[in-house]
């Protein structure tokens, strides 16, 4: 005889997972919510601290001009990268600093 195999809440697929906890479901939507609230505010203290960007892929990521290079940023998670390689970190308001003390 064979023997039943119960595959673990891991092993299960997604949609299966939520329905069993539909707390994820929540969780899931206030990420999405946080994000586009990041993408949004990033863009509006930008523009108030007159700092130049361009908008690729819908605000999902930034192109920001400093003074020395440009600079890559995803407002959502709040991770920027400089061109140049010089220099990388997390969020804008350290990405302002940076710009206005002239390092970037």
């Amino acid at each position: 005889m064979g023997s039943l195999i119960i595959p673990s809440e891991q092993e299960q697929a997604p949609e299966q997972q939520s329905q069993h906890n539909p707390d994820q479901k929540q969780v899931a939507s206030k990420k999405l919510d946080k994000r586009a609230m990041n993408r949004k505010s990033s863009r509006e203290l930008l523009e108030s601290n007159n700092i130049e960007y361009c908008t690729n892929n819908d605000g999902i990521h930034l192109v920001v001009t400093g003074h020395s290079c440009l600079i890559d940023f995803w407002p959502s998670k709040g991770k920027w990268k400089a061109r140049d390689n010089s220099m990388s970190g997390f969020g804008v308001f350290n990405l302002i600093n940076m710009i206005e003390s002239g390092l970037l």
